[in-house]
């Protein structure tokens, strides 16, 4: 267990960081994270990077000190910048459109410091191949949920990682929380 100088508040939804972040060893505590992800187009690191700092500075209102980690991720692929899908269908062709292909996972985060309200960020890359999907498989997952809450339509760490035929980067990335700039950014924060 590591013991910060500050509280470390989480300001995401992402039941998956919140474990990770858990079994990291940090304690924090939950803030909500909800704030419009609508943004002009843009690369995928200039808008994870953004949207991770929309829901650090968001979530932060109410604090006057501690340490708050923002986070957001997306799957890229050319020129398609893929996140949540919002329908069955949507999830369908996301994954359709990933089979077979290798595909960019990014995730930004950013650490708010109050009260001096610094900012830390940072955006991880994380490249994944897919094997070949056949129709039947892709909808059996969708039919499970899974894909339903997770950049890409696919969780890695669940049923979605039988996709993948390899990973060349960072896992806890594709996930949702890149631990090498996550203790790069606490370390200065624990106590000794």
């Amino acid at each position: 267990m590591h013991t910060l100088k500050r509280t470390l508040y989480l300001a995401s939804q992402s039941p998956r960081r919140n474990d990770l972040l858990s079994r990291f060893g940090f304690p924090f505590e939950r803030l909500d994270a909800e704030v419009s992800e609508e943004t002009p187009l843009m690369k995928p690191i200039a808008k994870v990077k953004l949207l991770a700092k929309r829901k650090a500075v968001h979530s932060s209102e109410k604090i006057k000190k501690g340490l708050v980690l923002g986070f957001d991720t997306v799957v890229n692929y050319g020129d398609k910048i893929l996140e949540k899908p919002t329908s069955h269908a949507e999830a369908f062709r996301m994954l359709k459109f990933l089979s077979g292909r290798t595909h960019t996972v990014y995730t930004g985060i950013v650490l708010l410091i109050k009260p001096e309200n610094k900012f830390k960020i940072h955006a991880a890359a994380t490249k994944v191949t897919f094997r070949k999907l056949s129709d039947k498989e892709i909808k059996s997952y969708i039919e499970s949920g899974e894909p339903m809450d997770k950049a890409g339509a696919y969780g890695i760490q669940g049923a979605g990682g039988s996709f993948v035929e390899k990973v060349n980067g960072c896992f806890f990335n594709v996930v949702g929380l890149p631990v090498k700039p996550l203790m790069e950014f606490l370390s200065p924060f624990m106590v000794k």
